[in-house]
């Protein structure tokens, strides 16, 4: 009785952090009740009582879970706006900005996603579809980006050259295969000094590319491969 009273009274925090999610989801008939957007966006947030306790660990979790993540892709003003509006309507992105150990904890969550399993399962477990370009989005933004030491962007590098070597096995479409691209050249831009910098960092198509996702060149994928292939190689 007395160790009852004590996680009753001691632990509701973790309890209900730990416990917390979506009450409504993409799939269920409850969602395909809500017609407005409105609607959807206030009842997706996590309560504020809760956000603060949450792991950071426990939140990219949620960050990655939420229902409204595939927002990212139809913004009329091209895919990092997109990303920018979801971010700015959902609490839990702004809590993950605040957050100082945010990028290792995305990177831990992106090194354990495995394509593979997604598109064997790509509309079941995984009801949207579009995950796997999601993901990507989310970890090449510039605020996570930068903040990668030395060790964690090799990890980076080397879990999204594989990445992109299984879109290619799997005849993935050059439109999916860019957004992993896109992560390997921010990664690239930022750790290369402007002197030693290729010559593809300085071309228009590239800065379409790694600022906009727009893929002019088709064989600018090859390319950012290449250099994190030359990048890794030097940095043994």
């Amino acid at each position: 009785m007395k160790i009852i009273l004590f996680v009753l009274i001691f632990c509701p925090i973790f309890i209900f952090g730990q416990a917390w999610d979506y009450p409504v989801k993409p799939g269920t008939e409850k969602w395909k009740d809500i017609k407005s957007t409105e609607e959807k966006l206030k009842i997706c947030q996590i309560p504020p009582e809760i956000i603060t306790k949450l792991s950071t660990e426990d939140l990219v979790q949620l960050c990655m879970n939420y229902p409204l993540l595939g927002d990212i892709l139809f913004s009329n003003a091209g895919y990092q706006n997109g990303f920018d509006i979801v971010s700015s309507n959902f609490n839990g992105f702004k809590e993950l900005f605040k957050r100082q150990d945010a990028a290792r904890a995305l990177l831990m969550y992106y090194e354990k996603f495995d394509l593979n399993a997604f598109e064997r399962n790509k509309g079941e477990i995984y009801t949207n579809v579009f995950f796997d370009i999601c993901i990507d989005v989310v970890m090449s933004q510039p605020v996570f980006i930068n903040a990668l030491d030395k060790e964690q962007t090799i990890r980076l590098l080397k879990k999204s050259l594989d990445k992109l070597y299984i879109r290619k096995e799997n005849a993935n479409s050059l439109f999916r295969q860019k957004f992993t691209a896109v992560v390997l050249s921010r990664l690239l831009l930022k750790n290369s000094t402007i002197e030693k910098r290729s010559a593809i960092f300085e071309s228009n198509d590239f800065l379409l590319l790694n600022n906009q996702y727009i893929l002019v060149d088709t064989l600018l994928i090859n390319k950012i491969q290449k250099e994190a292939e030359n990048y890794l190689n030097l940095n043994k």
